[in-house]
C-alpha cells in the first residue's frame, strides 16, 4: 500500500522544499473545501490517521536508513542526509543552587499568572511584595484536538 502511493510519480517531488510541500499540500486541502465534495472533518481524522501511521512506517525505515547515511548515501534530489548526535541532557535538577532558583521561578510565575488573571496586583506571601500583572506575549488560538 505505501509503496505504490510514495512511489506515484505525481505525489512527491524530491526536489520540492519543505515549505512547497506544506503550501501544495494547504492548496489542496483548500480545493477540496471548495469542491463541496468531502467532509472537512472525516478528512482531517483520516489524515491525522494516515500522519500516524507515516511516522510509523519511517520508524520502521530509521535503523537501515542511519547505516546508509552512515555509509555515504547523503543525497537525494535537494534533499541532503546526515547523522547526527542529539547530544547528552543533563540533570541540571540535581545541582543544590539550580534547584533553589527553579522552584522560586514556578512560585513567581504562579503569582505573575495569578496577578495577569485577575488584572491586579497580588502580594508575595513569602515577603509581601507587589507583584504585577504582565501582558500576554502571545494569544491562544482555535483548535482541533483528535484523540487517536
Amino acid at each position: 500500500m505505501i509503496k505504490s502511493l510514495i512511489n506515484r510519480d505525481n505525489f512527491l517531488d524530491l526536489n520540492k522544499k519543505k515549505a512547497e510541500l506544506k503550501s501544495d499540500g494547504k492548496k489542496e486541502g483548500e480545493a477540496l473545501v471548495e469542491s463541496g465534495t468531502i467532509d472537512a472533518h472525516e478528512w482531517t481524522v483520516r489524515i491525522r490517521q494516515l500522519k500516524e501511521f507515516l511516522d510509523g512506517v519511517e520508524e520502521g525505515l530509521f535503523d537501515q536508513c542511519l547505516k546508509e547515511v552512515a555509509d555515504g548515501s547523503n543525497e537525494l534530489g535537494h534533499v541532503k542526509l546526515s547523522v547526527a548526535n542529539t547530544g547528552d541532557r543533563l540533570d541540571y535538577e540535581k545541582d543544590p543552587v539550580i534547584a533553589f532558583h527553579t522552584e522560586k521561578i514556578k512560585a513567581r510565575k504562579e503569582l505573575v499568572y495569578l496577578a495577569s488573571k485577575k488584572g491586579v496586583a497580588v502580594a508575595d506571601p513569602e515577603n509581601g511584595d507587589e507583584v504585577k500583572p504582565v501582558p500576554v506575549k502571545t494569544f491562544g488560538r482555535q483548535t482541533v484536538k483528535i484523540s487517536l
